[in-house]
């Protein structure tokens, strides 16, 4: 069994705009203190956690979207991301579109040959030890208890196809 762990990120026009989105002005006041919202810290964040928790995951794929311009903050930090835990990264690129949905699913075709593909957004963390493996043991229950269509409620991939309308 193989499972690639696909964390969906966004290049920094994107990243602009959100840092400064009347949303995390608020988050930001009523927090009463400094908030980071730039990608880069995220993935830094995400990184960080996954480097300290125990896995059985074999692959580690981050799926950026990019807008026109880069940022150069984000790619040398992406450049030196080789291994996580003993566990290969590979950092793909595509076109800014189809949100984190899009990155997901090309993540996947990029990488057709896992058993299980688990996806995440790059301000989501893990904080679980084996979550990989809680995670793909709740969808081999739902596979056998259901049909593998009813199986996909759960964050992770089921082998056959995403049954997305």
């Amino acid at each position: 069994m193989s499972t690639n762990l696909i964390i969906a990120t966004f290049s920094s026009a994107s990243a602009k705009r959100f840092e400064t989105s009347d949303y995390n002005r608020l988050v930001t006041q009523s927090l009463d203190a400094p908030c980071d919202f730039r990608v880069e810290t995220h993935l830094r964040k995400q990184v960080y956690a996954l480097s300290k928790l125990r896995t059985n995951l074999d692959q580690i794929t981050i799926v950026v979207a990019q807008d026109s311009e880069t940022d150069a903050d984000l790619e040398r930090f992406l450049s030196a991301i080789k291994r996580i835990n003993g566990i290969p990264v590979v950092v793909l690129y595509r076109k800014n579109g189809g949100d984190s949905v899009g990155s997901w699913f090309y993540g996947m075709e990029k990488f057709p040959d896992f058993d299980y593909h688990i996806v995440t957004e790059d301000d989501y963390l893990f904080v679980l030890n084996r979550f990989d493996t809680v995670l793909v043991d709740a969808a081999k229950l739902a596979e056998r208890r259901c049909d593998p269509d009813e199986a996909l409620y759960i964050p992770v991939y089921i082998d056959g196809g995403p049954g997305v309308p």
